[in-house]
């Protein structure tokens, strides 16, 4: 299986076990000689969004290859927060954006030429 399919089930994975949101994207690396490495990414905001664990966790492990045979690769999130409190978060940034039109074009005039 390629590595990508891998780590992007795995990002599916831990994103559908979470029932918070983590702030930090964590990498495990454990050689075949059982040393292990670990890399960690803080976020800007929490997450749970699998899509997001995955590239975050891609981007860490394209900056580890270096030939090294690795025998165990895992991808996680830490530094968890409630998942409430990020969509109170949310909610109150968006309170603050000015509110856009429900569909493309609604507060344009109509120009429509009757009977054309």
């Amino acid at each position: 299986m390629p590595l990508t399919v891998g780590a992007s089930a795995t990002g599916v994975q831990i994103a559908a076990e979470l029932r918070r949101a983590g702030r930090t994207v964590v990498l495990k690396l454990k050689t075949q000689d059982f040393k292990t490495r670990t890399r960690n990414r803080k976020l800007g905001d929490p997450t749970r969004l699998a899509d997001r664990i995955f590239h975050n966790g891609l981007q860490l492990l394209e900056k580890e290859t270096d030939g090294t045979k690795d025998r165990l690769l895992g991808i996680g999130v830490s530094d968890l927060t409630d998942a409430g409190q990020v969509a109170a978060a949310v909610e109150a940034c968006a309170s603050h954006l000015p509110e856009r039109p429900s569909q493309p074009g609604a507060d344009a005039p109509d120009t429509t030429v009757p009977g054309a």
